[in-house]
């Protein structure tokens, strides 16, 4: 007695369509899941030099209250590449350099006496990139305390 076994032509694979389709479609969701980690990337390190910006513009005003409620009589000279305060004698002296790390919006507020009035202006910190566009502009009046002996 000869026993045949059946072998049923059914078999269960993959053929080359499915895994080209399941290598297409893993592909574009590594590339979106790649594209959004750079955009978050880049959006975090704008939004940081943003903030670093900010706190900059806040320590140079900070500063420059200071000394408007302390001095008789300065001068603020902000250039490109510095922020700096000097006395109003005839041969100025500097005080003060407030800050060299960032680039600034040029301004010279000639002698300031604070007992006088208060000091108004627009301080502009820019990004020290090379063609980096971000800035922060506060505008600002500086008073000093004033008694009445």
């Amino acid at each position: 007695m000869v026993r045949r076994i059946s072998v049923k032509k059914n078999e269960s694979g993959m053929t080359l369509v499915e895994a080209l389709a399941t290598l297409t479609i893993l592909s574009m969701v590594v590339v979106l899941i790649w594209t959004t980690f750079s955009i978050s990337t880049k959006h975090s390190i704008m939004e940081t030099t943003k903030l670093q910006l900010q706190q900059e513009a806040n320590y140079i005003l900070t500063e420059i209250q200071q000394q408007h409620r302390q001095l008789e009589c300065y001068t603020l000279d902000i250039r490109e590449d510095r922020v700096q305060l000097f006395n109003c004698k005839q041969t100025p002296e500097l005080i003060e350099v407030i800050s060299t790390n960032y680039k600034y919006k040029e301004y010279n507020s000639g002698d300031i006496k604070p007992k006088e009035g208060n000091l108004s202006f627009t301080l502009t910190v820019k990004d020290s990139k090379k063609d980096s566009k971000l800035k922060v502009e506060v505008v600002t009046n500086i008073s000093r305390y004033k008694s009445y002996n």
